[in-house]
């Protein structure tokens, strides 16, 4: 009876786990979306080369094909990556603005 006691105590524990996960995930999708500013803590700095900004898929290149998300915030720039709801990688664009004169620079 204990060993059972044990295997349903685990999965109490790792459904649990999920729910945690699952509202945690939920809340940092509001905030991405809704808030004016994100955090620092949850993004990686980076730094766009020109190579980058001006190749055939630009900043998406950076997120591996799983597609990238470019949001302007009162404290940065940021490029997200991943689909609408799956946590991704976040970043925060250290040179926006040389980004952007390269990335239009052939536009004009």
């Amino acid at each position: 009876m204990s060993a059972n006691k044990g295997v349903f105590s685990l999965i109490k524990a790792a459904w649990l786990a999920f729910l945690v996960w699952g509202m945690l995930t939920t809340v940092e999708r509001l905030y991405w979306v809704n808030a004016d500013s994100y955090s620092m803590i949850l993004a990686s700095p980076l730094t766009i080369s020109e190579a980058t900004a001006t190749g055939p898929t630009s900043y998406a290149a950076l997120c591996n094909g799983e597609g990238a998300t470019l949001a302007d915030k009162s404290n940065g720039h940021f490029i997200r990556c991943g689909s609408t709801w799956a946590p991704g990688s976040t970043f925060r664009i250290e040179n926006y603005e040389q980004f952007v004169e390269w990335m239009w620079r052939d536009v004009k």
